[in-house]
């Protein structure tokens, strides 16, 4: 409704403003712009002010983009009735679109914050994940709330060593920030992700600080057997703008037999004889 407005009257005006301007005749043209423009805006403002003008869908995956760049090729490319089977291609993307695979868990690439999609199907948050990464994963999840929505922490448990949230499937996930917590929870949660490193064993399926800095950001998808996981960073992506990690060889293995050193103890000090000295000074 906007754009003849915007073709007709604001675009040309604003042309002929700029080459008239040297020769001082420029206003009719920002008179015309102007009440281009202002109509311009009322449409807009109109547009919005109706219910549900703004709906915010599910990222689409990659079968979905494939069908609609098919459909899309198939319509531009035939110029016979051939053309119109592109609503083939069209109407199964439509169809997988309407039915995405959402993961469970969304996990922050240096596990500062959580998401869990919850029994009512949203998704709540555990920890404090950045707003502009909150904002992409509401985004991507078809969820129109702000990230300072208080809903967003609906169903989710906290104190000061964790949070506890369940899944659909009642899977308990916890998000810890004490290391009495890891081990207190991975005896009796599904699902432990913390922000600390642990090397230690887990009953639990455990996301913890040196995983995430190995693989980024993760996602969790719920399976019979348990979780599939897929990261931001796999080992074997090998793109052209990424950098390698290259591992450094042992120093130990470089280091030539004559150069190699044993660390002798450092010896004692008596500290309260010193103190007795510096007293009696």
């Amino acid at each position: 409704m906007a754009l003849p407005f915007v073709s007709l009257f604001v675009m040309p005006a604003a042309v002929f403003g700029v080459l008239a301007y040297p020769f001082g005749l420029d206003w009719p043209a920002w008179a015309l712009m102007g009440l281009a423009s202002d109509v311009v805006l009322k449409v807009a403002h109109w547009v919005a002010s109706i219910d549900h003008s703004t709906v915010t869908v599910v990222a689409f995956g990659p079968a979905v983009l494939a069908c609609f760049a098919l459909a899309l090729l198939w319509l531009t490319l035939w110029t016979t009735a051939w053309r119109w089977l592109a609503a083939f291609p069209l109407l199964l993307g439509v169809a997988i679109a309407g039915k995405p695979e959402r993961p469970e868990i969304l996990i922050e690439r240096d596990g500062s914050g959580l998401a869990v999609r919850g029994p009512d199907g949203r998704l709540a948050i555990a920890g404090k994940p950045s707003r502009f990464v909150l904002q992409q994963w509401l985004a991507a999840d078809g969820d129109s709330r702000s990230p300072d929505d208080p809903t967003l922490r609906a169903g989710v448990t906290c104190d000061r060593l964790a949070c506890v949230a369940q899944t659909a499937d009642k899977r308990t996930i916890s998000y810890t920030r004490e290391r009495l917590a890891i081990i207190e929870d991975c005896q009796r949660a599904d699902l432990v992700v913390t922000a600390i490193p642990w090397s230690g064993a887990c009953k639990a399926k455990l996301v913890e600080r040196m995983a995430l800095s190995r693989d980024g950001a993760t996602s969790l998808y719920r399976t019979a057997s348990g979780w599939s996981s897929h990261v931001s960073e796999p080992n074997a992506a090998d793109r052209p703008w990424t950098r390698r990690r290259e591992r450094r060889p042992a120093e130990s293995s470089t280091r030539p037999a004559s150069q190699t050193m044993t660390a002798q103890p450092a010896p004692a000090v008596d500290t309260e004889a010193e103190a007795d000295t510096e007293r009696l000074q």
